[in-house]
């Protein structure tokens, strides 16, 4: 997960956090205190999925469709994000480096969906909302 540089906790006092702006989420790697889980974080329940933006853990993703797409694109780029260059519209747009890289999925990242596919995982996961 990309680092997110709007997330407020970086901005609260020192007593909360100490290292202000430079601090990095090592998730539970600094709950149990063991480097085997380091940026590991527990990963919510897809019920309602569809109606609890943010996504990702520091929430970097405003809607679920820019989730969907780092998924399947991380290692790729994406164009759907937004074009790097105007005068190159179809090179895909870098995903910026992992806030912990030490637990980068490989399974991931390089997905072959069409943006119809990522359409339907989208509306997929909208059928999980409860009434």
């Amino acid at each position: 997960m990309p680092r997110y540089d709007n997330n407020k906790f970086y901005v609260q006092p020192p007593p909360l956090n100490p290292d202000g702006d430079r601090f990095v989420d090592h998730g539970l790697a600094a709950t149990v205190h063991d480097p085997a889980q380091d940026g590991k974080v527990r990963i919510p329940t897809l019920r309602d999925v569809a109606k609890t933006a943010p996504y990702g853990h520091n929430g970097y993703f405003a809607n679920l469709a820019y989730m969907l797409s780092f998924l399947a694109t991380r290692d790729t780029g994406s164009v759907e994000v937004g074009t790097c260059s105007r005068s190159a519209p179809d090179v895909p747009c870098a995903w910026p480096e992992p806030e912990v890289a030490a637990n980068v999925d490989a399974r991931v990242g390089h997905l072959a969906l069409t943006p119809s596919d990522l359409d339907d995982i989208e509306a997929f996961l909208g059928t999980l909302t409860d009434e």
